[in-house]
C-alpha cells in the first residue's frame, strides 16, 4: 500500500508543476492533432494534458507499460465525481 501512495503523490506532484507551468510539458508529438496536448512523466506514468482558456485539464493518466498503439486520449477530460455532487 505504501508504493501505491508514493505513486499517487508522484502523480499529484506533477499535475501541481503542470498547474504551476503549463508549458513544462513536452509537446505530446504522437498524440492528434499534434500541439493540442502536452504531457509530463512521473515515472511509469505519463501525464497527458492540454491548456485550455488558461486552465489545464489532464485528460489522460497513462501507463506507459501498456501498448502504446491503444493509447487513447479523449477530447474533454473524464469525469470523477463523486455521484450526487
Amino acid at each position: 500500500m505504501a508504493g501505491a501512495r508514493t505513486m499517487v503523490r508522484r502523480i499529484v506532484h506533477a499535475v501541481d508543476l503542470v498547474a504551476e507551468h503549463p508549458e513544462i510539458g513536452r509537446v505530446a508529438e504522437d498524440i492528434e492533432p499534434v500541439g493540442r496536448f502536452r504531457s509530463v512523466v512521473a515515472a511509469p506514468y505519463r501525464v497527458i494534458y492540454r491548456v485550455e482558456g488558461g486552465e489545464v485539464l489532464v485528460v489522460r493518466v497513462w501507463d506507459t507499460r501498456r501498448d502504446p498503439a491503444s493509447l487513447q486520449v479523449p477530447d474533454e477530460p473524464e469525469s470523477h465525481d463523486e455521484p450526487g455532487s
